[in-house]
């Protein structure tokens, strides 16, 4: 069974792109896209590998993070990967497969922050599973202001699947740039965006706010919702 979730999962954050925004999980009625945590806590093999110099198009083994050793990663490293870490080639590739024998796939480049929040994360993957999701959040509102683009966006994602009562209960932090991020972000995260502007409880964004909450009604974008509870957050009206 635990194989057969890891495919599903697996077969979403492969299709994040390709799929319809999704809503921050109080504003929606199904789970968003899973994360690379998701993965993370379901899978048996994990490795870090770069672009084997001999063999470009061959990936060569530098850490297995999960799972027992391997020699061989019989997988072809693809374009985007190669163009990828050819304009940062200090970058990594996390690779899973299900179980010893499963097929591997391709989860993400890595800059070093990102590398060392899965590190941990995977240290702790026991205790993050057994554990609720307290820590896990705790963890990940700690980082949204971290200096990795990559990690800020998994941040997001992770909060993002969160259920609006549990992201009352946290200390959220005021935010680099959420103003921008709201005004010109990707839709998909936006509704959390949102929402965490209103939990800061910075009386700042309320003008903004209310602002943005007048072109979401005009606009009847789909998660106008949030701008109006996050204004409740702020002390409006």
């Amino acid at each position: 069974m635990r194989r057969k979730i890891f495919g599903w999962l697996l077969c979403g954050a492969l299709s994040v792109s390709n799929s319809a925004p999704t809503l921050a999980c109080a504003f929606h009625g199904y789970t968003p896209n899973p994360t690379l945590v998701d993965l993370l806590m379901m899978t048996e093999q994990v490795v870090i590998a770069d672009i084997d110099p001999s063999q470009p198009n061959r990936y060569r083994l530098l850490e297995v993070l999960m799972g027992p050793h391997v020699s061989d990663i019989p997988i072809t490293v693809s374009a985007s990967v190669t163009k990828t870490i050819s304009k940062n080639p200090s970058a990594r590739v996390l690779l899973a497969r299900d179980g010893a024998y499963g097929p591997w796939q391709m989860l993400k480049v890595l800059d070093n922050r990102l590398h060392h929040v899965l590190s941990h994360v995977i240290e702790r993957q026991s205790a993050l599973i057994n554990g609720g999701d307290e820590e896990r959040l705790t963890l990940f509102v700690s980082l949204l202001n971290d200096p990795s683009p990559d990690v800020h966006q998994l941040a997001l994602q992770e909060l993002d699947r969160a259920p609006y009562s549990a992201l009352q209960k946290l200390i959220i932090p005021n935010i680099a740039g959420l103003k921008q991020e709201i005004e010109t972000g990707d839709e998909g995260l936006m509704p959390i965006r949102v929402l965490l502007a209103g939990l800061t409880k910075d009386q700042s964004y309320k003008p903004f706010m209310m602002e943005e909450l007048a072109m979401a009604v005009e606009g009847d974008v789909a998660y106008m919702g949030a701008y109006a509870t996050a204004l409740i957050e702020l002390g409006g009206h």
